[in-house]
């Protein structure tokens, strides 16, 4: 199997994960907006995070979309997964004297742990993405030289 096909099957789960994720957030803004409100920092910055968030989610779709762009894809994606499950893991251990509402939408299903674990295996997906892809461009198939100029 090439790393152009590794790259895609991992990127897949990934775009349904920020393809979903992103959607939601734009369909229901109001519930969106609220939730950003809700949670334990100041309300500036969940202002700020309501629009920035489905933004980067729907930028990160774009760049797993293609393959000159996925190395960058995998990249967005592990910085905002490292972010929510630092976040995520905060709220399981207790740090925030009120839990806030989970507030997204199928994850809502999940306890915070289950939140953590998940959030953990999508970054894995990061992890081997970003091996399996090279930025800027996939990498060549086994055996194949590129010729020099």
């Amino acid at each position: 199997m090439e790393k152009t096909d590794v790259s895609f099957l991992l990127s897949l789960p990934l775009l349904m994960l920020w393809g979903y994720s992103s959607i939601e957030k734009v369909l229901f803004w109001q519930e969106s907006y609220r939730a950003f409100l809700n949670q334990p920092f100041p309300n500036p910055w969940g202002i700020v995070l309501a629009y920035v968030v489905p933004g980067f989610e729907i930028l990160l779709v774009i760049l797993l979309l293609f393959p000159e762009t996925r190395w960058w894809g995998f990249l967005g994606s592990a910085l905002l997964l490292n972010s929510f499950t630092v976040y995520v893991g905060m709220v399981w251990i207790g740090v925030f004297p009120e839990t806030p509402c989970n507030c997204a939408g199928l994850i809502n299903l999940l306890n915070w742990e289950g939140h953590l674990f998940l959030n953990l295996g999508f970054f894995s997906l990061t992890v081997l993405g970003l091996w399996f892809t090279k930025r800027g461009a996939e990498a060549p198939p086994d055996g194949v030289k590129l010729k020099s100029d």
